[in-house]
């Protein structure tokens, strides 16, 4: 399972149409509130996305903290800043652009 956490609408769409294609599981939410909850209905070893500027001056890596606290590890940055140093958020795996990974 692939997820995704953008309040961007032509991202997710972009993902969307692209998952289509590959025929993989994919779902996205525009909140982190929504994805959690969901959460307790994903397998753990879910793939996670999440945008690093949310609405709200939400931000992305700090979010994610609450979403690893459930079990999940496999949570990636999707941002298109290069400035991020994921060493200060050490529940993220790595930072990827907004283009779809898959």
């Amino acid at each position: 399972m692939k997820v995704l956490i953008d309040n961007d609408k032509f991202v997710k769409l972009s993902w969307s149409l692209k998952d289509k294609k590959n025929g993989d599981s994919f779902l996205s939410f525009p909140t982190v509130d929504s994805f959690l909850s969901q959460a307790e209905t994903l397998p753990s070893n879910s793939i996670i996305y999440i945008d690093s500027n949310l609405d709200h001056g939400i931000k992305g890596e700090v979010e994610a903290q609450r979403i690893s606290a459930l079990g999940f590890s496999n949570i990636h940055l999707c941002t298109g800043y290069d400035d991020i140093d994921i060493k200060e958020f050490p529940w993220i795996k790595s930072i990827v652009g907004k283009s779809c990974p898959f």
